[in-house]
């Protein structure tokens, strides 16, 4: 039996691997961003580079299949175009999944249930049978409720309400405008509008720090957050009819490491009186590939 290629192309880095089975690799490397909505070209150019990287280690011969989650596949033909272009990379069997399908399949192997993923973004994805669904992963334009950049956002409004009732500023706005070099909340227009989405998200942790000092508008803006989170795998769970126990595993920044909005989202959960199962794990996404390559849900082409 041969080995197998996996790869996590996200919007930060690119983590590839290759694995004998769901828990063991034998070789690993990362590099840069995979998500080709950043930037097409540079997203192929890395996930290429992942690629050429395992096929040129030592147990490169061994490797028959890759596989491939990629945050941003679903955006116009990108799904397309990069099939075609890593034709020329390899001839190996390729499959092309979203990066929130290869992180479910890590979580969940080939049982069913949700996989509710917080960070930068958010979205929640699950299975039941053949019938796979999500909800969320709109982008920060469209959605990403419960996110490190709703949470930043909502902060900023939160400053700009204080501005305009013309209100002291809170510790959490003095935090903010401390952690940007800045004095006046009206300052606060130009970083949101010239920053990228990250750098807007960073500001997440200012607002963490103070919840962990006690602050109550910051514990807020988590607590509505870890809400959001729940609703939106309670609205999955419904549209996928999964029946009890139900298992439910999360992912992200928000979930694994804010315990605040950990709290919120499984009381929320708890208090649907459903019964879950919570996944209390951290696993490494790149690992779903060997169930993906498995499972007769996905296509596989060269």
């Amino acid at each position: 039996m041969g080995l197998l290629i996996g790869i996590d192309a996200g919007g930060t880095k690119t983590k590839a691997m290759i694995l004998k089975n769901a828990t063991d690799a034998v070789f690993e490397t990362a590099c840069g961003y995979g998500n080709p909505a950043i930037n097409y070209k540079t997203a192929l150019a890395n996930i290429s580079f992942a690629i050429t990287s395992c096929l040129e280690s030592e147990f490169g011969g061994e490797c028959k299949e890759i596989v491939i989650g990629v945050a941003g596949i679903e955006a116009g033909e990108n799904r397309q175009k990069l099939q075609q272009d890593l034709k020329v990379v390899t001839q190996l069997s390729t499959i092309l999944v979203t990066d929130a399908e290869l992180a479910y399949y890590a979580y969940m192997g080939d049982k069913d249930g949700i996989l509710t993923i917080a960070g930068t973004g958010s979205i929640s994805y699950g299975r039941n049978g053949e019938q796979g669904s999500y909800i969320g992963g709109w982008g920060h334009l469209l959605g990403d409720a419960g996110s490190s950049y709703y949470v930043a956002i909502q902060a900023c409004k939160q400053m700009i309400n204080e501005e305009e009732s013309n209100k002291e500023y809170s510790p959490l706005t003095r935090a903010i405008l401390d952690r940007l070099g800045m004095t006046k909340v009206k300052e606060i227009k130009g970083f949101i509008y010239q920053s990228k989405k990250d750098d807007i998200a960073s500001l997440s942790y200012t607002v963490y720090l103070q919840a962990v000092k006690g602050d109550h508008i910051a514990q807020m803006l988590f607590e509505i957050a870890g809400v959001q989170l729940a609703d939106q795998t309670l609205r999955l769970i419904h549209i996928l009819q999964l029946e009890c126990p139900i298992k439910v595993a999360c992912a992200g920044s928000l979930l694994e490491s804010n315990q605040i909005v950990k709290n919120a989202f499984r009381n929320r959960l708890k208090d649907s009186h459903l019964e879950i199962h919570f996944i209390d794990k951290i696993i490494p996404a790149v690992y779903g590939a060997y169930y993906i390559s498995k499972s007769q849900y996905f296509s596989k082409e060269l």
